[in-house]
């Protein structure tokens, strides 16, 4: 967030993030929380933890892991990880990588954690994914 905003306000070329969505966060007057980088894991809520894998396909990538009754542990990796296949082994880079280092070291985060809670790993990008999950006007998860 730091890295994208002081961009912003130098003017400067932001990556993947777009202009406009930036202001209408400052209009938004949002009051943020920022997530410092040594913490990599924090609990929001109960059963809800805020995963902080810093760059990789962008400056800051976070992430939620969630606890649900029925299906148990999902974790929601954003654009950490576009699709699923990006996990591997081996990891396969996504199109646009901010840092490559830090997007092989996200995935292998994820992977872990996948093991770990036997969780499922939702991507932001996957068609695949998303046309097997349960749509709000269909139904819900808990």
């Amino acid at each position: 967030f730091t890295q994208v905003m002081k961009l912003y306000g130098l003017n400067k070329e932001m990556g993947s993030y777009i202009r406009k969505d930036i202001e209408h966060w400052i209009e938004a007057e949002l009051n943020w929380e920022l997530v410092p980088n040594e913490i990599c894991e924090m609990e929001l809520l109960p059963g809800v933890f805020i995963h902080n894998w810093g760059s990789g396909h962008a400056f800051g990538m976070m992430g939620l892991r969630i606890m649900l009754k029925k299906i148990g542990a999902v974790i929601l990796a954003s654009d950490a990880l576009a699709v699923e296949a990006n996990m591997g082994p081996p990891v396969r880079m996504p199109r646009v990588p901010y840092d490559t280092l830090g997007y092989a070291r996200t995935a292998e985060q994820i992977l872990k954690l996948k093991r770990l809670y036997n969780a499922k790993v939702w991507c932001g990008h996957d068609e695949k994914q998303f046309d097997c999950l349960i749509k709000s006007d269909a139904g819900y998860y808990e």
